[in-house]
């Protein structure tokens, strides 16, 4: 029986993929796992910011709150949730430093967390 050539340089009835194909596949495959990982990081940064954003603006609340039945400002977030104004876990990324009396206090982020 004879064999012949097709136009991919295959003789024909031969099976299996060149290396060339492998390969192309295999850069395409990486290619697009690369992608992913990396649309997956900045959800992931983008979750975490936004996260920040809200317990702060949970934390500006309370102190609000806190300020007006209070007539003075927290010195610290354990004050804040210590009067029942906000739970710990809805402000665990932020801090409050220079406040109290009548001065309004400062906002500090966990960096580790909200940087």
């Amino acid at each position: 029986m004879g064999r012949f050539t097709t136009l991919a340089g295959r003789v024909h009835g031969e099976r299996g993929f060149t290396m060339s194909e492998l390969l192309l596949v295999s850069v395409f495959v990486v290619g697009l796992v690369m992608i992913a990982v990396t649309s997956a990081r900045a959800i992931q940064s983008d979750t975490r910011q936004s996260n920040c954003e809200t317990e702060l603006r949970n934390l500006k609340m309370a102190v609000a709150d806190f300020h007006s039945d209070r007539g003075s400002y927290p010195t610290s977030v354990a004050e804040v949730v210590a009067a029942g104004k906000v739970e710990a876990d809805e402000v665990s990324r932020w801090s409050i430093s220079d406040g109290g009396g009548d001065q309004p206090p400062v906002y500090r982020p966990d960096v580790a967390r909200c940087g």
